[in-house]
């Protein structure tokens, strides 16, 4: 595994300060996501995101996956600044430190479980 360069206290598994993100809809309308999202989260903690539908909860969880580029502010996961990273860095950094379940599995019905799993392998 890569050694990423890390600023952090080594508590802190999660750092994000004044996050911001907007879309553009159209030629003059632009749409906040995120507007100044500050977060801690440490070695242990659990937490939940709840939320009105299109708070931003989506937003915020593909920011931190690196699934989507943030407009401005700073994400740090166990010290590593990610929007440093190149993309094949990302692509790594997500292999090895983040896990996803989707909302929407899109499994194919005729296959196992373990089949669905083995997809992407082939």
């Amino acid at each position: 595994m890569k050694n990423y360069r890390t600023i952090r206290a080594p508590e802190d598994i999660l750092n994000i300060t004044n996050l911001h993100k907007r879309y553009n809809e159209g030629k003059s309308n632009e749409v906040h996501a995120l507007q100044g999202v500050d977060l801690t989260v440490r070695k242990g903690d659990m937490m939940a995101i709840m939320g009105a539908s299109g708070c931003g909860k989506t937003t915020l969880l593909n920011m931190i996956g690196n699934l989507d580029r943030r407009s401005s502010g700073q994400i740090i996961i166990e010290g590593v600044d990610t929007a440093k990273l190149s993309d094949s860095e990302k692509t790594a950094f997500r292999r090895d430190k983040i896990g996803f379940i989707f909302q929407l599995f899109n499994l194919f019905p005729f296959l196992s479980a373990v089949e669905n799993v083995e997809t992407p392998c082939c």
